[in-house]
């Protein structure tokens, strides 16, 4: 079998997605490829939360819509489901859930006393250690990693909850020898995988770079990035300060940079609004800035924690006025660590923004890895001033082809005025059309230098008449669409902007051209269009606040040819 999928329901603070993170570390540990996606609402309690762990004999981070196995935590999680459960699904919930439906009753389903034994064990907040127990032993795991994990999860909360979901995991277990679910798991093998999620990536990256200082106030989905390198900031010798709010954030990142520090910032849609002053800033000083970007489904609060690629347009025209920057999209978090690094290396050799631009889908989801190359830090592009300058160095010098290297404060021979006004190449306010003119000239040639460092998008097949066009984190989704279509490849991009020369011409190989975006209005498909003047034959965008699903795309285009 290719793929197996477990979901586990319930309200938030039943423990739903310490149950999915304890069972997919357990399932890696046994030998399995797994990709785990956790939905949510903006709630403390209540509401109706899901983790979902998708089983695969190889990497391949894709959600199956409708599980193999439901484990419902209350009532109410199982009438939620009900949609998604078809004649195979095999139903797991506790002994007190009502059975209203007749055809559910038919189906295979499982109530064992798990709640009772919960409360045996002292605690009825147990219960979802007493599934994850009964599920250990039904998908043949681990059992003392993954008693060892629990225990080390919980070993803040104190030695009575840890004896308490103890004797929990151990009644379930033994209960659940009595039953027999028999499902039928992919092949497991004996390579050696890691679990990571795109958040802890990209911090990765930056730590690869050699980061020095990161600044952010916390938003959600960007958050996990900040908790990540806050953690690891005194091993890896970096600084993380946390602002009052997003403008902060990039003005710390900016001044910082400005000293010589390889400088990040990171948030979220609202937060990024309020750094749009300071992004456009970091355009006229030019100095290197990396900004992640999680996209969350707007406008305004939109869907705080669900996912969304509905921020593209947003970023590429981000800060007013026109100046280069670089917008990247990783796909994975491989994808996630290695652009992070080039996002440093760019930003120091072109002096600009670079943007990682990401969502909730690649920040919170669990893939499995076998490792992630060792990369060597990014250098520091500065230069060593050599007397005379008259007055001062002529940092933003115009030179074809080139781009002046800058100097640090405290230089002998360096100084040159960082200045917001348009200004000569030493930095001093000049306001002449002539110089405004060069000035202009100046940042579009560095933008056109910047296109031929951005590679143009790999496909297994140039020469299929169909062309399955997607980017970011919806590479593996765009994949399997494409599998589903007679001759057709998937086209993705991880480059967004500036792009890449010779697209135009790669685009005309194919005969049909199928954008698929994780938002409403196919924004990249319509820059595409702007850019090259090429069209496409199908726009399918679709944001629900999920990411997509490759059967509703496959429907949706044989609904429409």
């Amino acid at each position: 079998m290719a793929a197996f999928s477990i979901k586990i329901t319930g309200p938030a603070g039943s423990g739903v997605k310490y149950a999915g993170l304890v069972l997919s570390k357990s399932l890696v540990h046994s030998g399995y490829y797994i990709f785990s996606y956790l939905e949510y609402n903006s709630l403390i309690r209540g509401g109706h939360n899901t983790y979902q762990i998708n089983i695969h004999s190889q990497d391949l981070p894709i959600t199956l819509k409708k599980p193999n196995l439901l484990i419902c935590l209350a009532q109410k999680a199982l009438e939620n489901e009900k949609g998604n459960i078809t004649d195979d699904t095999i139903v797991l919930c506790h002994e007190d859930i009502k059975i209203e439906s007749n055809e559910l009753k038919k189906k295979n389903l499982y109530q064992p006393e798990l709640k009772s034994l919960a409360q045996q064990a002292g605690n009825p907040l147990t219960l979802n250690t007493a599934f994850i127990a009964f599920l250990v032993q039904q998908l043949n795991l681990d059992v003392e990693y993954t008693k060892n994990l629990i225990a080390k999860g919980l070993a803040r909360k104190g030695e009575e909850i840890v004896s308490q979901n103890n004797q929990a995991f151990d009644l379930a277990f033994n209960l659940s020898q009595k039953y027999h679910l028999s499902p039928t798991l992919p092949a497991n093998n004996s390579d050696k995988k890691i679990l990571i999620t795109g958040s802890e990536a990209i911090a990765l990256g930056a730590m690869a770079s050699g980061i020095n200082l990161f600044s952010a106030y916390p938003m959600t989905p960007a958050t996990p990035t900040f908790q990540y390198l806050a953690k690891h900031q005194e091993k890896g010798n970096f600084l993380v300060y946390h602002t009052e709010d997003e403008i902060s954030a990039i003005n710390v990142a900016i001044g910082a940079s400005f000293t010589g520090a390889k400088s990040m910032t990171g948030t979220s849609g609202g937060g990024f609004a309020l750094m749009q002053e300071s992004v456009s800033l970091a355009g006229m000083l030019e100095l290197p800035l990396v900004i992640y970007l999680a996209q969350r489904p707007g406008p305004a609060t939109g869907l705080p924690t669900r996912t969304s690629q509905g921020d593209l347009l947003f970023t590429i025209n981000s800060g007013h006025g026109e100046f280069p920057k670089i917008v990247l999209a990783p796909s994975s978090p491989k994808d996630a660590y290695l652009l992070t690094h080039k996002a440093f290396s760019l930003s120091q050799k072109y002096q600009c923004p670079v943007i990682i631009l990401y969502d909730k889908y690649l920040a919170e989801s669990l893939y499995t890895i076998k490792d992630l190359p060792s990369l060597d830090p990014v250098p520091l592009l500065i230069t060593t001033p050599t007397p005379p300058h008259s007055p001062l160095f002529p940092r933003y010098k115009y030179e074809t082809d080139k781009i002046q290297l800058r100097t640090l404060p405290g230089m002998k021979n360096g100084e040159y005025i960082a200045n917001s006004d348009e200004h000569d190449a030493s930095g001093l306010v000049d306001e002449s059309a002539p110089k405004r003119q060069a000035q202009n000239k100046r940042r579009k040639e560095k933008l056109a230098l910047i296109k031929r460092d951005i590679p143009l998008p790999q496909a297994d097949n140039q020469k299929t008449d169909t062309a399955i066009i997607t980017w970011g984190s919806h590479q593996f989704i765009g994949q399997k669409i494409a599998a589903n279509f007679k001759n057709a490849v998937n086209l993705h991009f991880t480059h967004l902007w500036p792009l890449p020369e010779g697209l135009t011409e790669l685009l005309k190989n194919y005969s049909r051209l199928i954008a698929v975006e994780n938002n409403a209005t196919n924004q990249f498909a319509r820059l595409i269009t702007q850019e090259t003047g090429v069209k496409f034959d199908r726009l399918i965008g679709l944001d629900d606040g999920r990411p997509i699903d490759p059967p509703t795309v496959i429907n949706l285009s044989n609904d429409h040819g």
